[in-house]
């Protein structure tokens, strides 16, 4: 799903052409702009000279813009889509770009050497001032090696298929100033790694993030990897926090793996976070709370050092100690100590509490939660035996096939018969050609 929301968007930026004229820009452009024969390599200039809808090409090679400001939903966008081939060089003299339409975009850079208080790499702001209203969005970009002596290398932007990592956020006094990796941006497919922060959140602040990875970040406050805001099918691993939450610290975790995390006080994977059908392995508190501290837990399964949930509540989750509603504390029969799947047998299958969060949800696995349909969720990160179900009808010409979640449509140049067999059923058209069905399987011959 996620993939077809970025192609969706990489469409857009593709027939942007419709929309405005676009720019042309090379390190060795000599002309107006026009096109690649009339390169410019006045990157700011193309920029500006771009209306609502016009990309602005740019041509491999290292540029050093400062404040670099993009606006009037233009996108911009490198030559071959490969990060590594444009490098936007901040030259740390401020922000490497400030966004400041929400309609503006980022595509296939590299941006590094920001300085600044806000956003040392991508500040997202609507007019140059930070609102609620995000600045734009990054798409397969790497945003690295920025200093920002307030809060985070990219601020206020949505970020899809992108990598934040080694960016640092330093300024120990200020106590308003959090975030390494990134702060109030959601997160699409990302990963947020090696961050730092000599103050809160390594990683994340205030984000919403969706199948990311957040690995090996650092905060000399809390949260290593993440510090509030929504996680959702993530995993969450080796980061460290010296005082509370090495994994997360007061946020919502949903459908993910929070392993090896550490901690110097409380929380070493949780503090005062809500953990649902996650799994935890391997997390540790100097202090207490190896796994979660002083949060809830629920459907979730909590091994090793993680069997303390200090100060906290459990509901139908697995663990030692675990006494809440529904907890169990048997051993959840993973298929291996790095593959938590569930076996056969396994006392965790079945025995979750059905909940708003698990209604028309998937797993970390992206299959359906609540399987079959009809039971109980299962503890943990995955739901046994799950899978996408189909659903096939026929209509005028028209064959519907359906998932939980997507419906497609197969229009049919002669109306079919379809047939029903004991291993697989298929569809027929007046030329002879068949489509099979079969389980596991979907081939397709030519109408």
């Amino acid at each position: 799903m996620i993939k077809k929301i970025i192609l969706g968007i990489l469409l857009m930026g593709m027939l942007s052409t419709s929309f405005g004229s676009n720019w042309y820009v090379a390190t060795n452009g000599t002309g107006q702009g026009t096109s690649w024969a009339d390169a410019t390599n006045n990157l700011q200039g193309a920029i500006s000279g771009c209306v609502s809808g016009s990309t602005c090409w740019v041509s491999n090679g290292l540029y050093k813009p400062a404040n670099l400001t993009v606006g009037a939903g233009v996108t911009i966008r490198s030559l071959t889509g490969n990060p590594a081939d444009v490098l936007l060089d901040g030259n740390a003299a401020g922000n490497v770009v400030i966004m400041t339409n929400p309609y503006s975009s980022l595509i296939g850079l590299t941006i590094s050497n920001g300085l600044s208080f806000y956003g040392s790499g991508v500040y997202g702001a609507k007019d140059g001032f930070l609102t609620t209203q995000y600045g734009g969005m990054i798409s397969n970009c790497l945003v690295i090696g920025n200093v920002s002596t307030g809060d985070a290398a990219v601020m206020c932007c949505d970020v899809y298929n992108s990598i934040i990592c080694a960016n640092i956020s330093s300024n120990p006094s200020d106590f308003s100033a959090d975030a390494g990796g990134a702060i109030m941006c959601s997160l699409f497919s990302c990963v947020i790694s090696n961050n730092i922060s000599e103050n809160n959140a390594g990683g994340l602040y205030e984000c919403f993030s969706s199948n990311c990875i957040v690995v090996g970040n650092f905060a000399a406050g809390s949260g290593g990897g993440i510090l509030n805001g929504a996680t959702f099918s993530s995993v969450i691993f080796s980061n460290i926090a010296l005082q509370t939450g090495g994994g997360v610290s007061e946020g919502t975790i949903y459908n993910s793996i929070i392993k090896g995390n550490i901690c110097g006080i409380f929380g070493g994977g949780t503090f005062k976070s809500a953990v649902l059908n996650c799994t935890m392995s391997e997390n540790s508190a100097d202090m207490d709370g190896d796994g979660t501290y002083s949060g809830s837990t629920y459907n979730s399964i909590s091994l090793d050092e993680n069997s303390l949930n200090e100060d906290g509540l459990d509901y139908y989750s697995c663990g030692i100690g675990y006494t809440g509603t529904g907890s169990i504390t048997n051993d959840p029969l993973f298929v291996s100590s790095t593959d938590f799947h569930l076996q056969s047998g396994s006392p965790c299958i079945g025995s979750g509490t059905n909940g708003t969060w698990t209604t028309n949800a998937l797993d970390l696995a992206g299959n359906i939660r609540i399987w079959p349909k009809g039971g109980q969720v299962d503890m943990g990160a995955y739901e046994y035996g799950s899978r996408l179900s189909y659903g096939v009808k026929i209509e005028t010409s028209k064959l519907i096939i359906s998932n939980d979640f997507e419906t497609m449509s197969i229009m049919l140049p002669v109306n079919g018969i379809i047939y029903f067999g004991s291993t697989n059923c298929y569809i027929q058209g007046q030329n002879g050609t068949n489509f099979f069905l079969k389980a596991g399987t979907n081939t397709k011959t030519e109408w």
